[in-house]
C-alpha cells in the first residue's frame, strides 16, 4: 500500500469518528427538548429597553418560563439559575440567583434584575441560565446622555428645626428637557429607610409609612400598581411635571418613618446613620421625541444623615439631627 493511501485510509478513518462523536443537528434539539422536559421549565431575558444612560439603573427582566401542562418547576432544579453578563471589555460576570420565595412555590416566575455594578460605555450581552439551558441573548448600550448630569435628587435632611426631622425629597431640573415621574405614593414609589447604630450594632431597614405618603400627595389622583413607568400611564396616575430651571419638593417626616419602624422591629434610642431612599422612573422630553426609546431612565436616590433617636413617648418621638 503506498504511503499516499494510507495517509487517505487515516483520513476517511478520523473523519468517520468525528461524526460518530458529534451529534447531529436532530440529536442536539432532542437532547436540549428532553432536558427542557426534565426540568419543568426554560429561561428568558425580557428587556423593557435596550439603551440606557450611564448613571442609570440598568433594570431588566428575569425568569423561568414552566413548560408543563401543571406549570410545576421541580425543586430539584431551582438552584441552578444565573445571569452571564459580557461587559464592553469581554470580560464576563456570573450573578447567581435564588428562586423567589413569594408567590406560588415550585412554579414559573419573572423577576426584577440588573448587574450589580455600575454601568460603563459600550454594549453588554446577558444569557439567563436554568438547568443547563440558556436563554437567547438579549443585547443592550449604555451612552453619555449629558442632560441627564442636570437632573438632581436627593433626600435634604432639615438642619434647622428642633425636634422633628423633615426630610425632604428634592428633584432639580436643571435641564433643557422636561421630565416626567411618579409620585411617591407607596405602590409604586415606595421610599426605604434603612438605620444603621453607631452606639450599636443595630441595623433594620423598613419602608416609609405608605399612608404618609398618600398624605403627601396633593394630586389625589387614583393609584395602582405598574412596573414600567409610561406616557400612557403618566396620564393616568399621580405624575410630577418638571418643565427646564423647576424644582419638586416632597416633605417627609422622620418621626413619621422612626414610629413605624418601631412597630416591625425593636429601634432602641441612640445615634444612627439614617438613610432615605427611592427609585425614579423618568420620562424625557416629550411623546415621540429624541428620548423615547431612553425612557423609563431610572435613578436610584439615597441620601443619608446622623440623627440621635429619642426613648419613644406617649404620643411622638424627638430626634435631633446630627449632621451629614
Amino acid at each position: 500500500m503506498t504511503t499516499e493511501k494510507c495517509i487517505q485510509l487515516v483520513a476517511t478513518f478520523i473523519f468517520a469518528m468525528a461524526l460518530l462523536a458529534t451529534p447531529s443537528t436532530a440529536q442536539a434539539q432532542e437532547n436540549f427538548s428532553g432536558q427542557r422536559a426534565e426540568s419543568g421549565g426554560e429561561p428568558f431575558i425580557k428587556m423593557d429597553k435596550t439603551r440606557f444612560a450611564v448613571g442609570e439603573n440598568v433594570f431588566f427582566w428575569v425568569g423561568v418560563r414552566s413548560t408543563q401542562k401543571d406549570g410545576k418547576v421541580p425543586e430539584q432544579f431551582q438552584g441552578t439559575c444565573r445571569l452571564v453578563i459580557t461587559r464592553p471589555d469581554g470580560t464576563e460576570k456570573i450573578n447567581r440567583s435564588s428562586w423567589p420565595f413569594d408567590g406560588p412555590l415550585n412554579s414559573g416566575w419573572m423577576g426584577g434584575s440588573g448587574i450589580q455594578e455600575p454601568a460603563v460605555l459600550g454594549r453588554y450581552t446577558l444569557v439567563y441560565e436554568f438547568a443547563g439551558q440558556k436563554s437567547a441573548p438579549e443585547t443592550f448600550t449604555v451612552e453619555e446622555v449629558p442632560f441627564l448630569k442636570k437632573v438632581h435628587a436627593l433626600f435634604v435632611f432639615d438642619t434647622e428645626t428642633a425636634g422633628d426631622t423633615a426630610v425632604t425629597l428634592t428633584v432639580r431640573n436643571g435641564s433643557d428637557q422636561t421630565v416626567r415621574f411618579p409620585h411617591r405614593d407607596g405602590t409604586n414609589g415606595n421610599v426605604w429607610v434603612h438605620y444603621s447604630g453607631i452606639d450599636s450594632p443595630r441595623g433594620i431597614q423598613t419602608s416609609f409609612p405608605p399612608a404618609k405618603l398618600l398624605d403627601a400627595d396633593e394630586t389625589q389622583a387614583p393609584s395602582f400598581s405598574f412596573q414600567k413607568f409610561t406616557w400612557e400611564l403618566s396620564k393616568k396616575v399621580a405624575t410630577i411635571t418638571l418643565k427646564p430651571g423647576e424644582t419638586y419638593r416632597q416633605r417627609l417626616s422622620l418621626d413619621d418613618a422612626v414610629t413605624w419602624a418601631r412597630t416591625q422591629s425593636a429601634l432602641p434610642p441612640g445615634r444612627y446613620d439614617v438613610k432615605f431612599g427611592t427609585s425614579l422612573q423618568f420620562l424625557i422630553g416629550e411623546l415621540g421625541g429624541e428620548f423615547a426609546d431612553l425612557s423609563p431612565i431610572r435613578l436610584n436616590i439615597e441620601s443619608s444623615a446622623r440623627c440621635a433617636i429619642s426613648t419613644p413617648a406617649s404620643t411622638t418621638d424627638t430626634h435631633d439631627y446630627l449632621g451629614q
